[in-house]
């Protein structure tokens, strides 16, 4: 039965199956951040994120279990959101939104700091979402007795340089048009079964 899987991970599962993973829209509002120097900074926001994920395999269907959507600055990490578990059929392209909400969450004040000079110079904010999900595929075997072989992979998807445009008063905020749908980096990797 491993040995199964192996055939089926190695000659069913082409890396160029990668799902396909695309922002279309980021919208944020009641953000504030609130810089120091000396003493503790925090951020306030709620992002709105609509993501694109496509199913480029015309073989298998995909199940997400788990598929968790980080905001970041940076290297800073500023908040994330669980997603409920879905599923895929072969080729199928689904839109999944994601509500973000960071309540006065500490930051690095380099990081704080930073975000307050770009709002103050170009009026817009580069974040960064990254994508972290755990998936699966399964496959009937003839033997034993017509079994199913499962296959777990992990997913994870950067999508950097995602710049929101400020309204003037700098609380509410829309991913710049240009950009959408922005296009992000996947990779996968299998999850081994003992």
């Amino acid at each position: 039965m491993a040995l199964l899987c192996i055939v089926l991970i190695y000659f069913f599962t082409p890396t160029d199956h990668l799902p396909e993973v695309e922002v279309i829209s980021v919208s944020v509002d009641h953000f504030n951040v609130s810089a120091s120097a000396t003493s503790s900074s925090q951020i306030t926001a709620n992002w709105n994120i609509t993501l694109s994920i496509r199913n480029h395999d015309r073989d298998h269907k995909i199940t997400y279990e788990q598929f968790d959507v980080d905001i970041l600055y940076g290297q800073e990490f500023l908040s994330s959101a669980g997603i409920e578990p879905f599923y895929q059929d072969e080729q199928q392209q689904d839109l999944v939104y994601a509500n973000i909400s960071a309540s006065s969450i500490y930051v690095a004040n380099q990081a704080a700091q930073a975000i307050e000079y770009e709002l103050s110079t170009i009026g817009a904010v580069n974040f960064v979402v990254t994508i972290r999900a755990k998936a699966y595929i399964s496959e009937y075997v003839p033997e034993p007795k017509n079994s199913r072989c499962r296959v777990d992979y992990e997913i994870r998807a950067l999508c950097d340089n995602l710049e929101v445009i400020f309204l003037s008063d700098s609380s509410v905020g829309v991913m710049s048009m240009h950009l959408s749908p922005l296009p992000c980096k996947v990779t996968k990797a299998y999850l081994p079964k003992y």
